[in-house]
């Protein structure tokens, strides 16, 4: 359907709105109606810990989970706001009722089921704008009363709407100014002008909009054929007015080519160094085989072999990062590493020629240098002012003694040899010898045998 250069001319009406954009409108009636919901009809113990803070709905459902037992929620709840869908709660919290309208009752104050169809004829078939016709709807039906802020958010929703007639162009590939893609200032012709060239290597282009002969707007698109359906996703949208959102983009090409669209998060194999996304904020159009609201897309980009608008980039070993090759630095065992993260996240040694990971290196500062942590070991010294203290120096140059390690070259500072029984000691466990020679010392317990001794005769 999107694999040759096409081209497509479409009427949108004046009153005839896409399923995402009264989705979009339902999610926000949803907003209103828990805002209103009546607290009595809650369990006291949810009103008390929840509509304290009924702007964070995650919060308001995890509450809702403790209690399953005993006010009956579904179990299957608990999968819809486990830990690693609650952010999106948080980014967007109108998609938890969209999520599970099956426990409004049991959590929301019996929130009513409102099918798309329904809110579609309230808005199609009122003279009134959309959110004037709902705002009437919602006082009539439910005694609700719609604040200008709400009003404005749910109005907002239908601006995205764009009609009148206008002819879309698929394009494979991005040849060409970037004027001729709308966006005269793109980054895809500047910094990141190689994102052109993994875009025209994955099977890419672009869809552009015209309404007569004038460019108003411009979309990218690669293909996608995964779990949540098989067609293109859309990103990285620029044009007049609506046209730089990317939903009223997925709205335009499902009507064009007579195919499903829904909201997404595109997540490319490849860095942001590669090919540039601006937001992962994205539509898939095609056929749409996911139940998730907002699916996302994982696309494992292939490099290029050759690169026409750009120049080649490598990826850095340690933050997966695509950099130019001038940038990287090889690191034994590990890879190429790029300039920032050589900077932040590695240490020079001299003694290993060469870069350490921090992660796995220790500053002698009796040798001045970062040490391995495999070839290194750390010692009792003495330090500033004769208090005792640790460095890191050499294993090969050190000594163990009681399970504690001292350098060699330090006997007679931190460690030496009993004159009595010729084990080593440290110096704080010894005494100097009674032989008043000054050259020899005693362990604690020899120079306890030689002061009996000494009493004895």
């Amino acid at each position: 359907m999107f694999t040759t250069n096409a081209e497509k001319t479409i009427d949108v009406g004046e009153s005839t709105y896409s399923d995402s954009i009264i989705q979009n409108a339902l999610s926000r009636v949803y907003e209103v109606l828990s805002f209103n919901a009546k607290k009595e009809t809650l369990p006291t113990d949810i009103i008390t810990k929840s509509f304290s803070y009924r702007s964070n709905y995650a919060k308001i459902a995890t509450n809702a989970i403790a209690t399953i037992g005993k006010y009956g929620v579904y179990a299957e709840v608990k999968t819809r706001f486990d830990l690693s869908t609650r952010s999106l709660y948080d980014r967007n919290p109108s998609r938890m009722f969209n999520d599970a309208p099956y426990c409004y009752p049991s959590y929301m104050g019996a929130l009513p089921y409102i099918p798309l169809d329904g809110l579609r004829s309230i808005v199609e078939s009122s003279s009134a704008k959309p959110a004037k016709a709902i705002k009437k709807w919602l006082y009539d039906s439910y005694g609700v009363k719609i604040d200008a802020d709400q009003l404005s958010k749910i109005g907002n929703v239908f601006s995205a709407h764009v009609s009148g007639k206008i002819t879309l162009k698929l394009t494979l590939g991005c040849d060409g100014s970037a004027r001729e893609y709308f966006h005269s200032g793109s980054c895809w012709w500047g910094e990141y002008a190689q994102s052109r060239d993994w875009l025209e290597y994955n099977g890419g282009g672009s869809i552009r909009a015209y309404r007569g002969n004038t460019l108003i707007g411009r979309v990218w698109f690669i293909p996608y054929d995964g779990q949540h359906g098989r067609g293109i996703i859309l990103f990285n949208a620029y044009g007049n007015d609506q046209l730089a959102h990317v939903s009223t983009w997925g709205d335009l090409v499902s009507q064009a080519w007579a195919s499903q669209s829904i909201g997404a998060r595109f997540y490319p194999s490849t860095s942001q160094n590669a090919m540039y996304v601006n937001t992962s904020t994205s539509a898939l159009v095609g056929t749409i085989t996911t139940d998730s609201q907002i699916p996302s897309l994982h696309v494992d980009l292939k490099t290029p072999h050759d690169f026409v608008y750009g120049f080649p980039q490598y990826e850095c070993a340690c933050c997966g990062g695509m950099v130019d090759g001038d940038d990287l630095t090889y690191v034994e065992g590990e890879g190429d590493i790029c300039e920032y993260c050589l900077e932040r996240h590695y240490c020079y040694s001299e003694y290993a020629n060469g870069y350490i990971h921090s992660n796995y290196a220790y500053y002698s500062d009796r040798m001045n240098d970062y040490l391995p942590d495999d070839d290194c070991i750390q010692i009792n010294i003495i330090g500033y002012r004769g208090r005792w203290d640790t460095d890191y120096i050499l294993t090969e140059d050190a000594i163990e003694i009681d399970g504690q390690w001292y350098a060699k070259d330090d006997r007679g500072e931190t460690w030496d040899i009993c004159a009595g029984c010729g084990d080593r000691y440290d110096v704080r466990n010894m005494e100097e010898s009674l032989s008043g020679d000054g050259d020899s010392v005693l362990c604690d317990y020899c120079y306890e045998q030689a002061a009996l001794e000494s009493v004895d005769a």
